[in-house]
């Protein structure tokens, strides 16, 4: 499992330069069971469903942060800092972009990850602004393929 990770973190740092859409990706806890995903200032005016799959790349990272450190997650939320994003118009104003998990199908979802080197899900997404009020939804189909860098035999090219 150790080799596994270390090829996943050697396959990123070959992957995605920093002019990349990846970079700048960072996660923080924000409370018990709960991560969020910073997005850099260059994602900003860009919609989050044209950039789903390095999105949910990066809650997936998250994810297994907090499993690496023992913990059971509740959700994950994933914070646009600034007001030029498409999402962020009407609001003019950091928000979030929120979405929740129980933690059996956040496992589930984990395994079936690690099993199928796959991700094919579809994700409830919710933006809140600062003052926690809700200002819209979207749904979002994710399939992300983990084949490439999850295989050892895989020479691994950028």
């Amino acid at each position: 499992m150790l080799e596994l990770k270390n090829q996943i973190r050697h396959w990123m740092k070959e992957r995605f330069r920093p002019e990349s859409l990846f970079h700048g990706l960072k996660w923080m806890k924000t409370g018990t069971g709960q991560v969020r995903v910073q997005v850099a200032p260059h994602w900003l005016g860009m919609t989050p469903s044209s950039h789903t799959g390095a999105l949910v790349l990066a809650s997936e990272m998250a994810i297994e942060e907090a499993f690496r450190l023992e913990e059971r997650m509740s959700g994950i939320s994933v914070l646009f800092m600034g007001s030029q994003s498409e999402f962020l118009k009407a609001n003019r104003g950091p928000c979030e972009i929120r979405f929740r998990m129980e933690p059996d199908d956040m496992e589930q979802l984990r395994l079936k990850v690690l099993r199928e080197k796959t991700l094919s899900h579809e994700f409830f997404l919710t933006l809140w602004g600062q003052d926690d009020a809700q200002i819209g939804s979207v749904t979002l189909q994710v399939r992300l393929q983990l084949q490439p860098y999850l295989s050892a035999s895989t020479r691994l090219e950028s």
